[in-house]
């Protein structure tokens, strides 16, 4: 689609804007930066951490977009890190639907994610499949011995 000598209002928070203005630009588009958010840490985490370490007493989450699942799952991995992967498949695990885990920079965890319960690892680009593989199915042999 055109936007070819349309003015279009960005208002994404400064640090997200400039890859969507590109697109503006490259579609024939003039973008006009007003961030209407500002995405920041809180002065205290307190309230936070005790809500993600009582997860348990909640029936559910709602997030209210991109960036607040992107924060809680850096929260929650920062205070749990593998225990918050092996607690989610434990919870979501339904007979006959395969868990992909998958997540950015994962290269340093793929031997503690492996044994989590999850039937696929998904490698990060940068890793080489071969080594990734290997860290893998070693990981498995060692928590799930055949002898």
């Amino acid at each position: 689609m055109s936007l070819q000598g349309k003015t279009i209002l960005i208002t994404r928070a400064t640090s997200q804007a400039e890859d969507f203005a590109r697109k503006v630009v490259s579609s024939g588009g003039i973008p006009v930066s007003f961030p209407t958010i500002e995405i920041m840490d809180p002065d205290s985490r307190e309230g936070c951490d005790r809500a993600i370490t009582g997860l348990y007493m909640y029936d559910g989450l709602i997030f209210t977009g991109a960036n607040a699942v992107r924060y809680f799952f850096r929260r929650k991995s920062a205070l749990m890190p593998i225990k918050c992967i092996a607690q989610v498949v434990s919870e979501i695990k339904t007979p006959g639907v395969p868990i992909l885990v998958f997540f950015r920079d994962c290269t340093h965890s793929l031997s503690k994610i492996a044994p989590t319960g999850c039937q696929v690892v998904g490698l990060d680009w940068a890793m080489d499949i071969a080594e990734g593989t290997a860290m893998v199915v070693l990981a498995y042999l060692r928590n799930f011995p055949f002898f």
